[in-house]
């Protein structure tokens, strides 16, 4: 999506010392060297004692022990794997929850000075899918959704594929209304797919608002307390 700032490397090279503090990096990026020590957890691997090599996600890091002047450093490199793949969800097409993670990391970075709108979208009939006509047909109906959302969303829209049957939609220069517009834009594209493939799919949502892109996992929350209180407003009317 555009506005998205793309990783800078394809191997990142650091001279550490033995409690982690960094001599030498072939990337000038703090925060998100950071990110990347928080999420591989290096201070831990360093206290091996030896080579080590870790994959994590995409990422393959290796630490090997170095002595100059009877002093020990560690060489640490990090390698990305084929990054046309590693953010994308196969079976909806949408970007995967690795994607998610590396954002609230930092790792990946969205513009600020902008105002966002998060959505939650959670199928409301999945285990019914499953139940009553197998786990084939369930995996149909993420992979429905998530073309309906496809098919929703603007341009510079952040759908993501959170996991089993949960979707976060990230909207740059988005309004509350303008989410819930997108919102019922999804809910009339999976109605119309429903009736094409003879499967009903339902879906409850919920949706936050901040001028703030470091606070994304209180925008999470905030629309998924919402998203929750839909699905129990359907269940009393049903009962």
């Amino acid at each position: 999506m555009k506005g998205i700032e793309k990783q800078p490397f394809k191997t990142i090279i650091m001279l550490m010392g033995v409690n982690g503090e960094i001599y030498y990096c072939n990337i000038n990026n703090t925060k998100l060297i950071k990110g990347f020590l928080r999420m591989l957890d290096i201070k831990a691997l360093l206290n091996t004692g030896g080579f080590v090599k870790k994959e994590v996600d995409d990422y393959i890091m290796t630490a090997d022990r170095l002595s100059i002047d009877n002093k020990v450093f560690w060489v640490v490199t990090v390698e990305v794997e084929d990054s046309n793949n590693m953010y994308k969800d196969f079976s909806t097409g949408l970007y995967n929850r690795n994607f998610w993670e590396h954002l609230k990391s930092g790792i990946i970075k969205l513009p600020g000075g902008i105002f966002y709108s998060l959505i939650v979208i959670d199928i409301d009939n999945l285990k019914e899918c499953n139940d009553l006509r197998g786990h084939i047909v369930g995996d149909k109906a993420i992979a429905m959704l998530g073309e309906a959302i496809r098919d929703s969303v603007r341009e510079n829209d952040i759908p993501i594929h959170y996991g089993g049957d949960e979707y976060i939609i990230i909207l740059p220069n988005a309004e509350l209304s303008d989410a819930e517009g997108i919102v019922e834009r999804i809910r009339k594209n999976i109605k119309n797919k429903s009736l094409d493939e003879e499967l009903t799919i339902e879906f409850s949502a919920g949706a936050a608002f901040s001028d703030d892109v470091s606070g994304l996992e209180q925008m999470l929350q905030l629309a998924d307390r919402k998203m929750y209180n839909e699905k129990r407003r359907k269940k009393k009317f049903f009962i």
